[in-house]
């Protein structure tokens, strides 16, 4: 009896071996990717990209680099508002963004030249744009 015993509590420890590997292929993170442009095509470095959550309020903002390209990493699963900004354009809005568990939605901006109170709203089907 005891030999069952010593056996089921070997069993047991070596089960929490593996529960993080099991754990880690749930994943519940995805980002949002893209690249600014100006009218012309010109990468807009430096604007603010700003990623808002709908259901939680959660926000995460990025700056664009030099050829306009923003990464958002690591945002839970989820509906988000995105808005870029940048002195001397017109404020760009994207609502409705879907986040999927470990997938990359690519948004892609042209800004348009105005005045720091204007701004724009975007609507379009982001599903078609995910990658893996």
């Amino acid at each position: 009896m005891s030999r069952h015993l010593a056996l089921r509590c070997w069993l047991f420890l070596v089960s929490f071996l593996f529960l993080p590997v099991a754990l880690s292929a749930q994943q519940t993170l995805g980002g949002i990717t893209g690249e600014v442009t100006d009218a012309s095509g010109a990468a807009v470095a430096g604007a603010t990209v700003t990623a808002v959550q709908d259901q939680t309020s959660l926000s995460r903002t990025v700056t664009t680099n030099a050829e306009g390209v923003f990464t958002l990493v690591n945002l839970p699963i989820g509906n988000y508002s995105l808005s870029i900004v940048n002195q001397g354009y017109e404020t760009q809005k994207y609502p409705g963004i879907l986040v999927q568990a470990d997938r990359t939605t690519t948004v892609n901006a042209a800004m348009k030249v105005g005045q720091v109170s204007q701004s724009v709203t975007v609507v379009t089907n982001f599903t078609e744009g995910l990658k893996k």
